[in-house]
């Protein structure tokens, strides 16, 4: 499933959805597109309870701030979605209310600013670390985050990608669309590629992104989520 609610951000990650896409045929899954005014908060708790959804790419905006408190956030066409809402906190649409069933999502890509900066730590929510040092320990630290928790992914076969930061280098986007282009191509096989799993799709990133030295690039930027084990997650129908 692709979920593309911004107009804008949808054209400037064209080449990065449809290798996606392509992904997604080469594998022979069955996939949904939600674009703009499609991509609403009840038709995507539909898809993602209702059909056999395993993959899920979101494409668009995100924060990891909602009124002073930390919550990791995306924005659909209808408005902003938060990863749950704490007791005591004003309702609003969440992804834990959709009540994606555990276990449900592989793999989960937000392709989105700040969609993995935060991380559960003793119950309590923080911001992850920077890795501002040493990019090398970031392929190696799966946490679990408010988001990747709220979409059920809570088994060593599930695994959650966001971004740390903004996701993209000094206001250039082109860093970040090389990464996930390279990420879904060596996922799904695209272009004459040998297809890999989660690890191997990253490592093709490491080695075929350019920008590798930028503090900003998406070597330093990219965050797995959630419980960690088993990095040979693959693409299969």
């Amino acid at each position: 499933m692709i979920v593309c609610p911004n107009e804008e951000v949808t054209d400037a990650k064209e080449k990065c959805i449809n290798t996606c896409i392509k992904a997604f045929e080469n594998k022979g899954i069955k996939y949904i597109v939600l674009y703009s005014g499609n991509a609403t908060y009840a038709n995507m708790a539909f898809c993602l309870t209702e059909l056999p959804i395993k993959y899920l790419y979101f494409v668009g905006d995100g924060d990891y701030q909602v009124g002073g408190e930390l919550r990791t956030v995306i924005g659909l066409s209808d408005g902003p979605v938060v990863s749950y809402c704490g007791e005591g906190e004003k309702k609003t649409k969440s992804i834990q209310a959709m009540g994606i069933p555990e276990g449900k999502l592989k793999i989960v890509f937000f392709d989105a600013c700040y969609s993995g900066r935060l991380q559960i730590d003793n119950g309590n929510l923080i911001e992850g670390p920077s890795y501002e040092e040493d990019p090398t320990e970031v392929i190696t630290d799966v946490s679990q985050s408010d988001m990747s928790d709220a979409l059920g992914i809570k088994n060593t076969d599930q695994i959650y990608k966001g971004w740390y930061d903004l996701a993209y280098a000094f206001r250039i986007l082109t860093y970040y669309n090389q990464w996930s282009f390279n990420f879904w191509k060596k996922l799904g096989g695209v272009d004459g590629e040998s297809s890999g799993c989660i690890y191997e799709a990253v490592d093709y990133c490491i080695w075929h992104t350019e920008g590798a030295n930028l503090k900003y690039g998406p070597h330093y930027n990219y965050r797995f989520k959630g419980v960690g084990g088993d990095m040979s997650i693959r693409l299969t129908n």
